[in-house]
């Protein structure tokens, strides 16, 4: 008895969806159109003096830099992968974090936000998650592979590889570039 009573509510639902769909014959492509304005903020940060402000969008594969006085885009670059952590540096660049970006690979990407140029890119492994830049290097944990990437922004070398604790996500660096 009891499995004739789902059989007989299962059916129920069936039929309110078919008359609902019936009812509402653009539901399907009114949400289709709605999920194009769908944004995916991630991580963000504030340049140096305070005037921009970064964003990574998951959704639409981008960063966005936004004017923070005003709320206005200035300009979105598109990355390869899932944009991530998001760092600026005091020269006044971004650093993006591009999670499984680029034939399966995951990369750092060095952006210049006043034209969104790329102007370096690392490969740090492949799921690169969050940036943070201590004076003049750049810090970079993978997600997957349980380590941080350390990259040194002058040369555009990269250092070397620090085991750490299983998925790392984000990190900082202090006040006076000492620790990250």
């Amino acid at each position: 008895m009891k499995n004739i009573a789902k059989l007989f509510a299962i059916i129920g639902v069936v039929v309110a969806i078919t008359l609902v769909v019936g009812f509402f014959p653009n539901l399907q492509t009114e949400v289709q159109a709605a999920s194009t304005d769908y944004y995916s903020p991630f991580d963000l940060a504030y340049s140096p003096n305070g005037s921009w402000i970064a964003v990574s969008d998951i959704t639409k594969g981008k960063l966005v830099i936004i004017n923070a006085s005003t709320g206005a885009v200035a300009r979105t670059v598109t990355l390869s992968g899932q944009p991530k952590g998001v760092a600026w540096s005091s020269s006044n660049m971004v650093y993006v974090a591009e999670y499984d970006g680029g034939n399966a690979s995951g990369n750092v990407v060095e952006i210049d936000p006043t034209d969104g140029s790329i102007d370096r890119r690392w490969y740090t492994g492949p799921k690169p998650y969050g940036v943070t830049v201590a004076g003049t290097k750049l810090i970079v944990t993978d997600f997957g592979l349980g380590k941080a990437t350390v990259i040194n922004l002058t040369s555009g070398s990269i250092e070397g590889d620090v085991d750490v604790d299983d998925y790392p996500s984000f990190l900082t660096a202090t006040t006076d570039d000492t620790y990250a």
